[in-house]
């Protein structure tokens, strides 16, 4: 499927203007490569623990209040002149497929052999639909047909029949995750919803839950000294990671709707409520310190090496 020019710009201005909020969406998860690595630097080479536990995660805390800040300030859209209204050519184009939005489940798809330019808009020769699913698909043919913007809305015309094309990119309909990460993907949008949430409700309440995220990351990649074996230990910590995600989904979408719904309407349950996540991240964040002081040696995988 391919794009005239004006389409093709269209589809980047909306890939662009969607980029601060994807990357905001992934800021969260994105930091845990990078724990993981410099949890293991700083296993390989122990300086102090002090040092160690209070840098990483002030360095985390940062990325995760003040990155969705300027995220934000990049994505602010700056006054631009209008520009030209789109051409309906810019929607249709000879001997390429063409989806009015349903591609794959019921929608039609359209296939035009001429496309002319006209005062109106364009005019059609030969042109085929497809309805229905790719496995009950039915076909018609038109010989004549038109084309035209209406009402911002690129609209073709035939006897009887009339499709109106997406003015944005498909992509949402074609790339749909497979049911193995549909889990994950809905757990790390919980997490990103969550902090966005907290953004907007509450300098304070977002400060505390950027303060427990940054405290469980850090203190539980101690894991990564549990054992002499590196890949043993990524796999730990990286189910343990896998499980925040999912008790923070829980907690968000379960257990806090089932709270609200108990407790009686007060400011206090309001303040409650909206710093459950991050007071159960704090606690996950200090028993994981508290395992790595008291059981777990700074110097582990140094004293494995020199052995």
């Amino acid at each position: 499927m391919g794009l005239a020019p004006q389409g093709a710009a269209e589809a980047l201005d909306v890939v662009l203007a969607r980029s601060p909020t994807t990357v905001e969406n992934c800021l969260a998860v994105a930091l845990l490569p990078a724990v993981l690595f410099t949890s293991l630097r700083a296993a390989r080479n122990p300086v102090s623990r002090p040092f160690s536990l209070l840098l990483p995660a002030a360095t985390i805390f940062c990325l995760l209040y003040f990155g969705p800040m300027a995220l934000r300030l990049a994505s602010s859209p700056e006054p631009s002149p209008a520009a030209p209204s789109p051409s309906v050519l810019s929607y249709l184009r000879p001997g390429v497929l063409t989806a009015d939005g349903g591609i794959g489940v019921s929608g039609r798809i359209l296939l035009v052999r001429s496309v002319e330019e006209t005062v109106e808009g364009a005019s059609l020769a030969d042109a085929v639909v497809v309805r229905g699913s790719p496995a009950d698909s039915r076909l018609t043919y038109h010989a004549r047909g038109s084309a035209a913007i209406e009402a911002g809305v690129p609209t073709v015309r035939f006897p009887g029949e009339v499709i109106r094309l997406p003015t944005v990119p498909l992509f949402e309909k074609i790339v749909k995750p497979a049911d193995t990460t549909a889990s994950l993907l809905g757990d790390v949008a919980a997490l990103s919803d969550e902090l966005r949430r907290a953004s907007a409700s509450s300098e304070r309440e977002a400060i505390f839950l950027c303060l427990g995220l940054s405290l469980f990351l850090w203190c539980s990649s101690f894991v990564v000294r549990l054992t002499r074996w590196p890949l043993l230990s990524f796999a730990l910590l990286a189910l343990l990671w896998r499980l925040a995600l999912t008790a923070i989904r829980f907690v968000v979408e379960t257990l806090r709707p089932a709270l609200a719904d108990a407790l009686p309407p007060s400011g206090a349950a309001e303040v409650l409520l909206g710093g459950l996540p991050a007071f159960l991240l704090f606690l996950a964040g200090l028993f994981c310190l508290g395992v790595d002081v008291l059981f777990v040696r700074f110097d582990f995988w140094t004293r494995e090496i020199e052995a």
